[in-house]
């Protein structure tokens, strides 16, 4: 059976190649239920691709000076197409099973390829609208659980 890494090298890999990617770390987890991380770096961009407890999550980061500020690729879809319907699918509505690795790294790297060829080619004139959803996105979270009454947000 393959690790996290071998299949996002297997999926992924080839796609960020072609946009000038190259593999700057991995980790790998076995003992933590498979749980691991790929980063891929170009010139002033990176893209980190994770499996936390069998979820596949994308996070795009932003080199300025010494820092990198990370942002969620949902949020970097949401900014490009606010009508996009991209989030994250861990488990099959119809049979409640949960979607294998492969296929939902597939479904990501496709929802890169539709909606992000712009930054994967370094192009990060839609950050400031990336900024604006991710507002909006803590916003509603925090006002929904101060709403309720909880001390925080769940995720």
């Amino acid at each position: 059976m393959e690790t996290f890494p071998e299949v996002v090298m297997r999926v992924a890999w080839p796609t960020l190649r072609k946009y000038g990617y190259r593999v700057v770390r991995q980790d790998y987890r076995p003992e933590i239920f498979g749980n691991g991380f790929v980063d891929f770096r170009r010139r002033g961009v990176s893209v980190r691709i994770a499996r936390d407890r069998s979820a596949v999550l994308v996070d795009i980061g932003v080199h300025q000076w010494l820092s990198v500020q990370w942002h969620d690729l949902t949020h970097f879809v949401n900014a490009v197409d606010p009508h996009a319907a991209f989030d994250y699918e861990t488990t099959d509505p119809d049979t409640g099973r949960a979607i294998e690795t492969e296929i939902q790294l597939g479904r990501v790297i496709e929802a890169m390829e539709r909606y992000l060829v712009a930054i994967l080619n370094g192009d990060l004139a839609i950050l400031k609208e990336v900024k604006r959803v991710e507002k909006e996105y803590v916003d509603r979270r925090f006002g929904a659980f101060l709403a309720k009454g909880e001390d925080s947000p769940r995720r």
